[in-house]
């Protein structure tokens, strides 16, 4: 197994830190793409061959229908929400290298992922009620999962 690093994070201020409040909870999901990392392992970008673009547009205006509070609703079989906040000790080496080079190493504590499916994972931001896009991961590598299967 690989040795891990951690992402060392920034002096610079803070932009986010989980950065909701419950009242955003109640609010509809807000889908924004102005952060979108288009290099790298995780890239999102429409013209991959793994990029499921039926499956994201049409999970997209499904959640966008949600409010976030419904959205941990969507659970897996052991009753854990599909969705969900990644901690930075479960990053990958890739993503904590696509991190780095995007200079997000101070929102990591407000990374979220979406499932679209039981492998593709949508992971970006959140903040209040938007998530911000940034990466497509085609194959469940962008965190490590302790979980068979996935």
């Amino acid at each position: 197994m690989a040795k891990r690093t951690s992402v060392k994070k920034s002096q610079k201020p803070r932009t986010s830190s989980n950065n909701f409040s419950p009242s955003s909870e109640n609010e509809f999901i807000v889908w924004t793409f102005r952060d979108i990392d288009r290099d790298g392992k995780f890239a999102f970008d429409t013209s991959r061959k793994d990029f499921d673009f039926k499956n994201f547009i049409d999970k997209m205006l499904e959640y966008s229908k949600l409010r976030w509070r419904e959205l941990h609703e969507h659970t897996h079989d052991e009753n854990k929400s599909k969705h969900h906040y990644l901690s930075e000790d479960s990053l990958s080496e890739s993503a904590i290298e696509r991190i780095k080079k995007k200079h997000f190493e101070d929102r990591t504590d407000s990374i979220f992922s979406f499932a679209l499916n039981n492998r593709v994972r949508i992971i970006g931001f959140r903040d209040g009620a938007e998530f911000q896009v940034v990466w497509y991961d085609a194959n469940h590598e962008f965190a490590i999962s302790n979980k068979k299967h996935t």
